[in-house]
């Protein structure tokens, strides 16, 4: 995790304050800070070092310095688009994955995010056109907010980082508090403050002196459909998952995994295991409720595949840090966020990279509510009449 924040000032001649705006997201990254600073245009860059560990520095140019970059995030075929870009006549000054985007930019323009593979926030300056070019990944793994007022725009990982330099967006949006009561989510590109944007998943985004355009750049397709029977389509799943835990493993540190004991962490972990060089680190955060608690299957699955395992308990602690966790969360979000903010801390003592299994729950049905879908599907089909008898019957039960 790092963090990126900036400002673009379309008129060019007011100061530029990124120096506070990266302070305030510090967190995201203790490794280094860095800014760029020119006429209208400020990058504050805040690092947590994972891939180029020494000349990984942001914000990174071009060759003739045209064109600069920041990353929040990881491109994991950067590889592949390095070689194919160096055999075009690129000159790179770095070995890791932020550079390659500059250097697309300059091969492709916007189209540049229809190469990439990766969970990314990034911003490019492009300084012929006067343009400022930010994009997020597909699935909207890493967070980007923008907001502008008077002439400037703002962008940053973290809501907080807008408002140190802007406090006039400190505003509630009656709307986005709403869906958050009625949803329990406060859906794009709507934040919980009035003026401030969430960029949408698979979105880029323009801002120059005509003003701010935003675009989808890729759509979940449902077509075509796959005629496979059972064991090829477990063979097929069994290679998706295998490939995205490979890509999840480019590192140049060491990398654990986070361990719940469900289905979804330990299928990560096993993947892991088969694709991991020796022993790694796996993280569990047990609960003092013994229906609930996942720990002892987490140690099971730890036990089976040879990880170094550490564990921690939930306990008044997580009351004692609510007021920092709210800090770090910006905007309301799901109570279990708790949990996995205790994790991290827990992880962030040994590793600074995991993966884990958030998301194959809702992939693959894996909660009990799915059930009662199901049910319902079945109750839709009986004539009214019955339903109302099925009503009746559970209320008096």
């Amino acid at each position: 995790m790092c963090g990126i924040a900036g400002i673009l000032d379309a008129g060019g001649a007011r100061p530029v304050e990124v120096e506070r705006m990266a302070e305030t997201i510090a967190h995201r990254g203790p490794d280094e800070a860095t800014t760029h600073v020119e006429a209208g245009l400020g990058f504050g860059f805040r690092r947590l070092a994972i891939i180029d560990l020494v000349t990984g520095t942001q914000p990174i140019p071009n060759e003739d310095e045209s064109l600069w970059v920041m990353l929040n995030g990881e491109i994991y075929n950067y590889r592949e688009l390095r070689d194919r870009l160096l055999g075009k006549g690129h000159v790179f000054r770095t070995t890791g994955d932020t550079e390659v985007l500059v250097h697309l930019y300059e091969e492709y323009g916007a189209a540049l995010v229809d190469h990439l593979r990766g969970m990314f926030a990034f911003a490019i300056w492009d300084r012929p056109r006067r343009r400022l070019f930010l994009a997020r990944d597909h699935l909207g793994q890493k967070p980007l907010y923008w907001a502008e007022r008077n002439g400037r725009f703002f962008f940053a990982s973290e809501i907080k980082a807008i408002l140190a330099v802007e406090p006039a967006f400190r505003a509630v949006d009656p709307q986005a508090l709403d869906e958050y009561f009625t949803l329990r989510i406060i859906a794009d590109p709507r934040s919980m403050f009035a003026g401030i944007h969430k960029l949408p998943p698979a979105h880029v985004l323009e801002a120059d002196a005509r003003g701010v355009r935003t675009r989808r750049y890729w759509s979940l397709a449902y077509e075509p459909k796959l005629d496979l029977g059972e064991a090829e389509a477990l063979e097929a799943l069994d290679a998706e998952v295998r490939e995205s835990v490979r890509l999840h493993l480019v590192s140049d540190v060491p990398v654990g995994a986070f361990l719940s004991g469900g289905i979804d962490s330990g299928i990560v972990t096993a993947m892991v295991s088969a694709l991991h060089d020796g022993p790694f680190k796996t993280f569990s955060y047990g609960l003092p409720y013994g229906v609930y608690d996942e720990a002892p299957a987490a140690r099971s699955v730890s036990r089976r595949y040879g990880t170094e395992h550490f564990e921690g308990t939930l306990g008044g602690d997580v009351i004692a840090g609510l007021p920092r966790f709210v800090y770090h969360l910006d905007e309301p979000s799901d109570p279990l966020s708790a949990c996995l903010f205790h994790l991290a801390a827990l992880t962030r003592r040994e590793v600074k990279v995991a993966v884990g299994g958030d998301g194959g729950d809702e992939l693959f049905g894996g909660y009990d509510r799915y059930y009662g879908a199901l049910y319902a599907r079945h109750y839709a089909r009986l004539p009214e009449v019955f339903r109302r008898q099925v009503v009746r019957r559970v209320l008096d039960w």
